[in-house]
């Protein structure tokens, strides 16, 4: 715990270890991959095997975000998020999702406002 003191003001912090949890799910069953597309906006959920054969795949539209506040966006994601949990649970396999961040500038949207604010 730490206290500070600024322009006459108080500050704390406090800071603790979370003990990291034992990981369940590999990709040694396959995986559930999750991509996100701007256009139109929605999920693409594939299910892989082991050897990366397509089980199974399904899209799921967010059109229906893109007017929501953000506490509604974020409780629907909340939601979204949950299933798609679920689903890889019951199937006993990994999530994956790709690295935005290894994409070049452009390719993601960096230079266009309109697939940033999707994105985000």
């Amino acid at each position: 715990m730490e206290l500070k003191l600024r322009n006459g003001e108080v500050y704390g912090g406090v800071s603790f270890e979370i003990p990291t949890p034992e990981v369940r799910y590999t990709k040694e069953n396959g995986v559930i991959a999750i991509d996100i597309n701007a256009s139109p906006i929605h999920l693409a959920i594939a299910e892989v095997s082991k050897t990366g054969e397509l089980l199974s795949y399904q899209t799921i539209s967010l059109h229906y975000l893109l007017g929501l506040s953000q506490n509604s966006k974020d409780h629907q994601g909340w939601i979204l998020a949950h299933k798609i949990v679920d689903m890889a649970i019951q199937r006993n396999k990994a999530i994956a999702i790709e690295n935005l961040k290894k994409l070049k500038k452009g390719m993601h949207g960096d230079g266009k406002a309109e697939l940033r604010k999707r994105f985000h």
